[in-house]
């Protein structure tokens, strides 16, 4: 074999560990695969000619780098696709949100439901608690009088939990 057979017979390694599939390019990156079938089917993504998955591509349409997708967006006539505009209409929300997390402005989902737990709970405890609380002040009144006595006890842990000022 002379030096050219082995100049053109060499492989680069990176080529061998190109994902083969969509689905094993979505598990490499630890991406959804209907994600990236979704941005295929928009013409975000495209496979190379040998067939193989150009995981760098894919990372730079997730991280919103696009330039070749981009321009696959791009009318016929040289208009913006409404998918363009749509794209970059969500990476700029997208950034903002990330903006607003950093500043501390936005909590992070196991936050809230934490939060919404605790405020579940405290309503549960506080429905419990309202038959031993109100019973020796309801007995013997009448059902207009129970009625009130109720709901204005059961707006006052409402209000309570919402953050107003209980009265």
């Amino acid at each position: 074999m002379g030096k050219n057979d082995q100049l053109f017979a060499f492989t680069p390694p990176e080529r061998h560990s190109l994902p083969r599939s969509l689905a094993e390019a979505a598990r490499r990156l630890g991406m959804k695969q209907r994600t990236l079938e979704n941005w295929k089917a928009d013409g975000l993504i495209q496979p190379r000619r040998d067939g193989r998955w150009s995981t760098r591509s894919i990372t730079a349409v997730a991280e919103g780098k696009i330039t070749e997708a981009e321009e696959r967006l791009m009318k016929d006539d040289g208009s913006r696709s409404p998918w363009l505009e749509e794209f970059r209409r969500l990476r700029c929300e997208r950034e903002q949100l990330t903006l607003d997390r950093d500043r501390g402005e936005v909590l992070e989902r196991v936050e809230v439901e934490r939060r919404e737990n605790e405020i579940a709970l405290t309503f549960k405890n506080a429905l419990l608690g309202l038959s031993r609380e109100m019973a020796p002040h309801l007995f013997g009144r009448e059902i207009p009088e129970i009625e009130g006595a109720l709901r204005e006890r059961l707006e006052n842990i409402l209000r309570g939990l919402s953050g107003q000022n209980a009265g």
